[in-house]
């Protein structure tokens, strides 16, 4: 217990050293009782690992049942060049950047940061640049993508924000983060 309490101290005198940024990571999410709930390193590891499975499962089905829907996709090297752009601008670093394409595009790209508050408030700003919807004044959707997946990783690699799209069929959008001040979106 008394180990517990001097690793708790050396935690909070670690944030404070450096600004308090790194305690947000553990400052936990708010569960259905009103308590914050901590989510550990491993746990979001392996939430970060289920919702990349579980995108990827879900853009392979809906690329089967909808074949007919298009997208306008930009040039590859475009994307390449704005993702680039706003990681010099928002200081990330873009740890892979794979344009998938179960009929069409589809990125995943996965960032490091150690400014996890400002790159959680920009989140909505990048996605809004990389997959901008633009109105058709038809049935198209508007998307220049079928499928978005945006992870963001601490330093050591831990995920601790996720955003994703899949817009082929029926739009849907998921997200998740570490800790409440880390939702690129408003949540409830």
């Amino acid at each position: 217990m008394r180990l517990a309490a001097l690793l708790a101290v050396a935690l909070v005198a670690a944030g404070c050293s450096s600004g308090g940024g790194r305690s947000v990571l553990h400052e936990g999410i708010v569960s259905r009782t009103g308590a914050a709930v901590p989510i550990s390193d491993h746990e979001a590891a392996v939430i970060g690992r289920h919702a990349q499975a579980a995108w990827l499962k879900k853009l392979e089905t809906q690329a089967r049942r909808h074949q007919a829907q298009r997208f306008d996709n930009p040039a590859r090297g475009e994307f390449r060049q704005r993702l680039h752009k706003l990681a010099d601008r928002y200081g990330f670093e873009v740890v892979s950047a794979k344009v998938l394409r179960p009929r069409q595009d589809a990125p995943l790209v996965v960032v490091r940061t150690t400014d996890y508050r400002g790159l959680a408030k920009a989140t909505s700003t990048i996605l809004k640049q990389l997959d901008p919807k633009r109105s058709t004044g038809d049935d198209r959707t508007g998307w220049r993508y079928e499928g978005f997946f945006w992870e963001v990783r601490d330093e050591r690699g831990v995920p601790f924000l996720i955003a994703s799209t899949l817009t082929r069929g029926q739009v849907e959008g998921q997200q998740w983060a570490r800790s409440e001040a880390l939702y690129p979106f408003r949540h409830g």
